[in-house]
C-alpha cells in the first residue's frame, strides 16, 4: 500500500522541484504516511484490507 499512496507525491515532488507539491502531493503523502503508522502500530494492513474489499465486491457466485 505505500508505494501506490506514495507514488503521486513522489511524482509531484520530480516534476515541480523548486516549488510545493500542492494539495495531491500534500494528501498522497499524507495517506502513505498514515497507512505507514497503521501498520507499525496496530498491525493493520491497509493494502490487504482493500484487497478483501475489492475481492468480495467482484467474486460471482457460480
Amino acid at each position: 500500500m505505500g508505494l501506490p499512496s506514495a507514488a503521486p507525491g513522489l511524482a509531484g515532488h520530480a516534476l515541480a522541484p523548486g516549488r510545493p507539491g500542492g494539495a495531491a502531493t500534500g494528501a498522497a503523502t499524507g495517506a502513505a504516511l498514515v497507512a505507514a503508522f497503521l501498520n507499525a502500530a496496530f498491525g493493520y494492513c491497509s493494502g490487504c484490507a482493500l484487497y478483501l474489499l475489492v475481492r468480495r465486491m467482484t467474486v460471482h457466485a457460480e
